[in-house]
């Protein structure tokens, strides 16, 4: 099964990596 907060998670920190 998907862990959702570990995908979000991920996801902010790519976006984080954007700024």
């Amino acid at each position: 099964m998907i862990d959702v907060n570990e995908l979000l998670e991920e996801a902010i920190r790519e976006t984080e990596n954007l700024n």
